[in-house]
């Protein structure tokens, strides 16, 4: 799932100055690594760059529940423009890096949308999807359980707030239990592994 057409996005002056800027180059964490091993790192990252966005994530908070996943899906959509990984490299950026650099792919786009949240002390999880014509995984994006038993979809790849694509297949990964429980990278469910090693 990709975003089809190229966005014009808004400066990022105004809330640089909230953001810490990043130090440093690019560090392999795993060569060779595939969906699986990003999905395991993600909640990782989130918990270690949680200074990242403390600032910005108040400034995002709204009256209500939908309000703020609202604003976090135009702050996103607005500021971040989607850019697929090059070719042979999974990259996933800290959310500081994201922000500065204004650009990132949907995984790079889960990390700020659930850092921000962490902060928020909202609980969401990681939801990721195949879609028609793929045995794969290739797809992940947030979504925030609601008081109506439903939730609110924050995929900003995608035009509308709260609006998810017809998936063949998804798996979600609640993103409170990795904080409260602090597990180590490689403790993801093992029953999907093989459909993430699927590629």
């Amino acid at each position: 799932m990709e975003v089809t057409q190229k966005r014009k996005i808004k400066s990022g002056r105004w809330y640089k100055h909230f953001v810490p800027e990043p130090i440093g180059g690019t560090v392999v964490i795993k060569t060779g690594a595939g969906v699986r091993d990003t999905v395991n790192f993600i909640p990782r990252l989130i918990g270690d760059t949680l200074d990242d966005t403390r600032l910005l994530a108040a400034k995002l908070k709204g009256s209500t529940l939908r309000k703020t996943c609202r604003n976090i899906f135009d702050f996103v959509f607005d500021h971040i423009r989607y850019r697929k990984d090059r070719a042979g490299f999974e990259e996933v950026r800290r959310p500081a890096r994201t922000l500065w650099d204004q650009v990132g792919d949907c995984d790079c786009m889960a990390t700020l949308i659930g850092s921000i949240l962490t902060n928020l002390k909202i609980t969401h999880s990681l939801r990721v999807t195949k879609y028609m014509g793929r045995s794969f995984f290739q797809h992940i994006y947030v979504i925030v359980p609601n008081s109506k038993g439903s939730h609110f979809t924050i995929d900003p790849v995608v035009d509308w707030f709260d609006h998810e694509e017809p998936f063949t297949g998804k798996m979600d990964i609640p993103m409170d239990l990795h904080y409260l429980n602090g597990p180590e990278v490689d403790s993801f469910p093992a029953p999907i592994a093989d459909e993430f090693d699927t590629e």
